[in-house]
């Protein structure tokens, strides 16, 4: 049989279940019949994204979880503060920044998918935020609570398998990164990045470029000055693709 959840009136069918011997016992004794659970989560009944993640998930945790809203700039987490609580994103973008300590800060990372997890690898590690973390639109996020997080990662294995999927993209990803930007100085990066997106805007130099903002501003701004590429509103067109591909190589 199903469990059906009960979101602002509209259900949700949660269904396979799997089999009652591996489920938690506060769903043993719903598993045999149809059961309506009042939640206040909102948009989830439209939300693909949201709606499978959740599909599996024990009665008891989605019982923990709750859903909150931000203005921009409202939520923010910081690098070396412990914080007792993952997020869940379900609408809303973010920027995951490093600060030195001279308050110098560099963009690490910018989300804005449906279903991205915050804080999740502070709380299997139990370790402080290693870096910062900050609402740049309004934003709605589900909470759950650490140890709630924790047991749902033991009692769901299709969750855990692909949190675990998750977490390898991550790291393959980072090993690319690293290499790149250890290999290509600043300059080299945006050029690349560049030429390598037929439509591109400042915003996404700014993302996915590790440097600050200032820094990324000032390439663009030589790079036009230098007639290398034009920026109308916001968005790149290239001018001289073949003078692109070597900027940065000259010594500073």
């Amino acid at each position: 049989m199903s469990i059906y959840i009960n979101i602002n009136g509209h259900l949700i069918l949660f269904k396979d279940m799997g089999r009652t011997d591996v489920l938690p016992i506060s769903l043993k004794a719903l598993y045999n019949k149809d059961v309506e659970f009042e939640m206040n989560f909102e948009q989830f009944n439209q939300n693909k994204e949201i709606s499978d993640l959740l599909s599996t998930c024990p009665l008891k945790i989605l019982k923990s979880m709750e859903v909150l809203q931000f203005k921009r700039g409202e939520f923010y987490l910081k690098q070396e503060h412990y914080y007792k609580n993952v997020y869940i994103v379900v609408d809303g973008e973010f920027e995951i920044f490093f600060k030195d300590y001279n308050d110098k800060s560099i963009l690490l990372a910018y989300y804005d998918k449906v279903g991205a997890f915050i804080g999740e690898q502070e709380a299997l590690l139990n370790k402080t935020y290693s870096a910062s973390v900050k609402n740049m639109t309004d934003c709605v996020l589900i909470s759950i609570p650490n140890e709630m997080f924790l047991e749902w990662v033991r009692l769901d294995h299709l969750f855990s398998y692909n949190l675990l999927l998750n977490q390898c993209e991550q790291i393959y990803d980072l090993s690319h990164q690293t290499g790149f930007y250890t290999l290509h100085n600043i300059k080299e990066q945006v050029a690349s990045y560049i030429l390598s997106h037929e439509k591109i805007t400042k915003k996404d130099i700014q993302r996915n470029v590790i440097a600050s903002t200032r820094h990324v501003n000032r390439i663009l701004s030589d790079l036009e000055s230098k007639s290398l590429i034009l920026i109308t509103s916001g968005k790149i067109t290239i001018l001289d693709r073949e003078k692109l591909k070597f900027y940065g190589e000259e010594k500073e």
